[in-house]
């Protein structure tokens, strides 16, 4: 808009820092004295499939003992708080996994997130690009090559009126070489 409009604007865009603001919790910690063992939030494992919890804060864990319907785990001392659960992070996944593996992930996941425990089935790549929220987003786009059409990764950004994908099409390497050098009056490749 600002470059129709006579305008311009620059846009730096770094992964790096794309990855810290995934990373609130772990960035969070590296900068308190005697951090909590890191929480690593693993796959766990159902009757049919995975699932991935992820009781963050004291409401999330609550939600948690209440789908799984132990309620003693809230009085527990070694999950009692925030630091107290991740100094036991193994020993309660444990015990989410005893529960966890006696129901189907979608089951898991309905009363998971009824309750208010941040959770969701874990998927293959082949599983998730399958979903009909990614068909009906335009997640993935077909494009085509000299080996023929696949799909690959479309834009995340959308736009309300303005329309940004991945091109139908890739282009052979070296395929525009030529009018790209005349285009910046660079000489001729050289054989």
């Amino acid at each position: 808009m600002h470059r129709q409009r006579g305008g311009g604007d620059y846009i730096d865009v770094s992964l790096k820092d794309t990855m810290y603001h995934m990373m609130g919790y772990e960035v969070q910690t590296t900068q308190i004295d005697n951090p909590p063992r890191p929480i690593t939030f693993r796959p766990t494992k159902t009757k049919d499939g995975f699932i991935i919890i992820a009781p963050i804060s004291q409401l999330n864990f609550e939600a948690l003992a209440r789908a799984a319907r132990h309620p003693e785990w809230l009085e527990d001392a070694r999950f009692s708080t925030v630091l107290e659960r991740a100094n036991n992070w193994e020993t309660i996944m444990a015990e989410v996994a005893k529960w966890a593996k006696e129901h189907d992930a979608d089951d898991c996941v309905a009363v998971l997130s009824r309750e208010g425990c941040p959770c969701t089935k874990y998927m293959t790549v082949a599983e998730a690009i399958a979903q009909p929220q990614d068909a009906h987003r335009g997640s993935l786009v077909e494009v085509e090559d000299g080996c023929g059409r696949y799909q690959v990764p479309n834009s995340p950004f959308k736009f309300a009126k303005a329309e940004v994908k991945a091109r139908s099409w890739v282009a052979e390497i070296g395929q525009y070489d030529d009018a790209i050098r005349a285009e910046l009056d660079l000489p001729e490749k050289s054989a």
